[in-house]
């Protein structure tokens, strides 16, 4: 995916914590788990956690632009227009 300043990026789901990396793009992943019935994502940002800088708002903006999923972060994040 394209971040804001033009770099690109990838997002991999992990396991464990987040000690495991599983090689799964998360964004595919989304949509895997809404095909199977998933209702609700609770995505965390590992490389934000614990950093009081907010949301990973690159990651968060494509899950929810890719399935139609009640992400709990989104009920107090608004994105520009």
């Amino acid at each position: 995916m394209q971040l804001e300043d033009g770099r690109s990026a990838w997002y991999d789901v992990v396991i464990y914590g987040g000690r495991e990396y599983t090689g799964i793009d998360a964004i595919k992943w989304a949509t895997e788990v809404q095909a199977l019935g998933a209702a609700e994502i609770l995505l965390t940002s590992k490389d934000r956690d614990g950093t009081t800088d907010g949301y990973g708002i690159p990651i968060t903006k494509a899950v929810a632009e890719a399935v139609d999923l009640f992400l709990p972060e989104l009920s107090i994040t608004t994105f520009p227009t």
